[in-house]
């Protein structure tokens, strides 16, 4: 532990000693001028030692604070900041390249040669397409709806005039 942790614990155990002290003088104990006087002094002395402690407390904040890091050690988190933004250009870049290859003339006439062997294997499937789940709730939604407004519709087709 450093000096600072030293230091703490040195406080703390005269903290402990000061408050299990119990004066054996019974003069002491009957002047209650000289007891004040002893129960000030003790008041001042845990004032430092909470001074201290409050100090140590405020430097252990300042150390842990993540923008004094960047004071403290600017290399690293310069080094480590480089590395993130190297790694973020090239997902960017590999993203446009691969995008680029995917869009040329010769990959999309690969794409439409193995579409039309597909197509002559099994003629069948060719205009057979799955609905995907969010087809499959538009359409739920839509006959709803249209259950809703036939019925509307008809309630005021067939409402009895009154």
């Amino acid at each position: 532990m450093n000096s600072h942790g030293d230091n703490m614990d040195n406080m703390k155990d005269k903290d402990i000693a000061a408050a299990g002290e119990v004066s054996a003088d019974p003069d002491q104990e009957e002047n209650p001028e000289k007891r004040a006087e002893q129960l000030e002094h003790e008041i001042e002395e845990i004032r430092d030692n909470l001074g201290g402690l409050v100090r140590e407390l405020d430097h252990r904040r300042h150390r842990l604070n993540p923008l004094n890091a960047i004071s403290h050690y600017p290399w690293p988190v310069a080094l480590g900041s480089a590395a993130l933004l190297g790694l973020v250009v090239g997902g960017v870049v590999l993203h446009r390249a691969r995008a680029r290859e995917r869009d040329s003339l010769l990959n999309r006439g690969k794409r439409l040669q193995s579409a039309l062997r597909r197509a002559m294997d099994k003629p069948d499937k060719v205009a057979e397409t799955e609905p995907n789940v969010g087809m499959k709730v538009l359409t739920t939604m839509a006959t709803a709806v249209a259950a809703v407004a036939a019925r509307r519709l008809a309630s005021r087709i067939f409402a009895q005039p009154s």
